[in-house]
């Protein structure tokens, strides 16, 4: 688990997540043989393609087949790359790939149930619409047809220097973290990336500071270092 968050105005975009990332349980059928622990606190679940234009922060799975959730979601992005660029067009591509790559994942490496993720993805709207939308997706396994589903929800800033934004992760964070960003956001003269900054750490802090302990093991879901990535 975690917190991320993805900010947008109509002009400016940015994610911010926590730094931490777990063993993971093991599991032997449903007994729980060895509890989860903090792998690390200093694991950037942000991350940028298309040189920056395009910025995103994953929460759920953070491995499989070898690579980093991240390393797959970049080489999809560059191996898919559409002309005409369209951010509706790539977060398809990137749900369908990442769905064909978890549906065969073996259970040796981890169990059905387990292969989940939420996905914030924010970009221009197309080479034609410079407009910042947040494509908000979420990729899950059904153990009922043992398959992958996924879901894309928008969210476009209909507003002039209106912020709007998405949060994944860890559900008292999110309740926390939800709260502050409207109060925090309501009392800003100017939104942008300068006064974004510093609200998205503070929000990180007090996601991490408010998560839960873990079903799983005996440490805080959310941890470490704080990571904020704008859009260039």
């Amino acid at each position: 688990m975690t917190i991320i968050i993805g900010l947008i105005t109509k002009s400016s975009a940015l994610v911010a997540s926590d730094g931490r990332i777990l063993s993971g349980a093991y599991y032997e059928g449903d007994i729980q043989k060895r509890k989860s622990t903090v792998e690390s606190d200093e694991f950037d679940k942000t991350f940028s393609l298309k040189n920056g234009k395009i910025i995103g922060a994953i929460s759920g799975l953070m491995r499989f087949q070898d690579k980093t959730t991240i390393e797959h979601i970049k080489s999809i992005a560059q191996e898919n790359y559409i002309v005409p660029y369209s951010l509706d067009k790539l977060a398809n591509c990137i749900c369908k790939e990442l769905k064909s790559g978890l549906v065969v994942v073996s259970d040796e490496e981890i169990l059905f149930q387990f292969r989940s993720l939420d996905l914030i993805l924010i970009g221009h709207k197309s080479d034609l619409d410079l407009t910042y939308q947040i494509k908000s997706c979420r990729i899950k396994a059904n153990a009922k047809n043992r398959n992958i589903d996924y879901t894309i929800d928008t969210i476009d800033p209909v507003i002039n220097n209106h912020v709007y934004w998405q949060l994944f992760g860890d559900e008292s964070s999110q309740s926390k973290v939800h709260i502050f960003l409207n109060r925090e956001i309501g009392l800003l003269n100017k939104q942008n990336i300068n006064t974004l900054r510093p609200i998205a750490y503070k929000a990180i802090r007090l996601g991490i500071k408010h998560s839960m302990v873990s079903i799983f093991g005996d440490h805080q879901t959310c941890g470490g270092k704080v990571y904020v990535k704008n859009a260039i």
